[in-house]
């Protein structure tokens, strides 16, 4: 499994766009900052749907300035 802590810039993300590209993923919790865009904690069970649902995030949800991971963990 991967644990993977992101924040995905963006002041006019809707909070409803980010639902989508996660749909895949085993867990996700989303959380907004104000004026910068949302802080989004989310599981996968591999590393392959890890970097699927990054790039998911980065392209697919509209209005997003940029992707950036705080922490990553994979465990067994």
């Amino acid at each position: 499994m991967v644990t993977s802590l992101v924040l995905v810039e963006g002041e006019l993300i809707a909070e409803e766009d980010l639902i989508l590209p996660l749909a895949n993923t085993e867990a996700f919790q989303v959380g907004r900052i104000d004026g910068l865009g949302f802080l989004v904690h989310f599981v996968t069970s591999s590393a392959h749907e890890h970097e699927a649902a990054l790039r998911a995030l980065s392209t697919d949800v509209p209005n997003v300035t940029g992707v950036l991971t705080h922490a990553t963990r994979e465990s067994a």
